[in-house]
């Protein structure tokens, strides 16, 4: 009985014994003044890390014709309505081919009208050969007289000369029959490939303006076996980019939902927005890049909108850090102690930046409850990673990730830490 007392005793002694230490502890803790700064934490990891450039888009067939007329004149029947399979050479349209039935048979007539004209002029020839034959051995026998002789050679020449002449009518003929059964022939509009019209643009009996120096479309078809994201890419970013590059697409229209890509097509020069640059607005310089999507593209309508993330460069085993975590200072003034910004209304009084020409990367490493800078050097990034490089740097080492304020203009040197969710940043 006396052995349990004397054990509940030292139990109960050594419970005072830790109470009396912690007092002491929060004592010398309070009467130190520290106090501990609210931050939050994130880890160094090691992995392998993609740089990329994300820009927004539509999609669209990789192959896509627009349908126009090469003749003027009115579509007197369309064959075909958007979303319906067409084969190559399928009739789509057919316009008013009167007029040019009607130039096609005068065309024709005239032809022969050439022809027949051919068959008197070789028979006049013929007859002007015989006769200056005959006046040409008169004349050697003195039978005749030269005014005869002379007359029948220019009828000669002139008998030649109509046939020659015959001759040429004919080919223009020919040339002109074949113009109008060309014309003729393009009343009817034929399907150049096999795919499916995605655009209707005119209806029965519309105008359909042939011409060589705009292109009046009547429908578009395309190939729905090939798609492309046609997207836009910031100047800043395009020199990353190259042919063949790997992307992800995503779709707005299915989302979750990411497709496998590559880069197709790269534009030479830039696209500019005029209304911006006519309003002398800051203008957005970005270049068009195509990206063709693979996998199973069914769900996909031309003109969806899309962003794809194309992958520039990917680098293996490497140090990385969320990019919260890095800022920047001036190491010679890092270590000072907060001093009031004279004469800066406004500006906060413990925000020691220093040079900013001689500012560099630096992550704050909790250890023990307090912080120590990391100089780091910083690589590829992705769109929440930076690849980091520098002493001091482990696989899993805390670093702080926030408040923005606190890591980038107050935290210091030996700072004492707590790690937690943090407070509301006040603006």
């Amino acid at each position: 009985m006396k052995k349990n007392n004397t054990r509940k005793r030292k139990i109960i002694w050594l419970i005072v014994a830790l109470a009396i230490a912690a007092i002491i502890g929060v004592v010398i803790y309070v009467s130190s003044g520290e106090k501990a700064v609210k931050v939050q934490s994130d880890k160094v990891t090691k992995g392998e890390l993609s740089q990329v450039v994300s820009a927004s888009g539509h999609v669209n067939p990789a192959i896509k014709v627009e349908i126009s007329a090469n003749i003027s004149g009115e579509i007197q029947k369309i064959h075909v309505r958007e979303g319906d399979a067409v084969a190559k050479g399928q009739i789509l349209v057919e316009l008013d081919n009167r007029r040019y039935l009607a130039t096609n048979e005068q065309s024709s007539a005239a032809l022969k009208a050439s022809k027949a004209q051919l068959r008197l002029s070789e028979a006049q020839l013929e007859m002007a050969e015989k006769t200056f034959q005959r006046q040409e051995e008169l004349l050697a026998k003195k039978l005749t007289t030269k005014e005869a002789f002379d007359n029948a050679k220019t009828q000669l020449d002139v008998a030649r000369a109509s046939r020659d002449a015959t001759r040429d009518a004919i080919r223009q003929a020919e040339a002109g029959l074949n113009l109008s059964a060309d014309e003729l022939g393009k009343t009817t509009i034929r399907s150049p490939m096999e795919g499916v019209v995605t655009r209707l643009q005119k209806e029965e009996g519309e105008i359909a303006i042939g011409s060589t120096l705009t292109r009046d479309v009547i429908m578009v078809i395309a190939d729905p076996g090939q798609m492309v994201a046609e997207v836009e890419v910031d100047e800043a970013d395009i020199v990353n980019v190259r042919l063949s590059n790997a992307a992800k697409v995503e779709v707005d229209a299915l989302p979750g939902e990411k497709f496998d890509s590559k880069v197709i097509e790269i534009a030479g020069a830039a696209t500019v927005n005029e209304l911006a640059a006519q309003t002398q607005q800051d203008t957005t310089v970005t270049f068009a890049v195509k990206v063709l999507l693979e996998g199973d593209i069914s769900k996909i309508r031309p003109g969806m909108s899309a962003t794809a993330d194309i992958i520039t460069e990917t680098k293996q085993d490497v140090f990385q850090v969320p990019i919260q975590c890095l800022t920047m200072r001036d190491p010679a003034t890092l270590d000072k102690k907060a001093e009031p910004a004279k004469g800066k209304p406004g500006e906060d009084a413990g925000a020691v930046l220093g040079d900013i020409t001689k500012m560099k990367e630096v992550l704050f490493a909790i250890v023990d409850h307090r912080v120590k800078p990391v100089w780091v050097e910083t690589g590829i990034s992705s769109d929440t990673h930076y690849e980091i490089s520098g002493e001091g740097l482990t696989e899993n080492l805390e670093v702080v990730s926030g408040p923005f304020k606190t890591l980038n203009r107050e935290l210091k040197p030996g700072d004492l830490v707590e790690v937690g969710k943090g407070e509301p940043e006040k603006k």
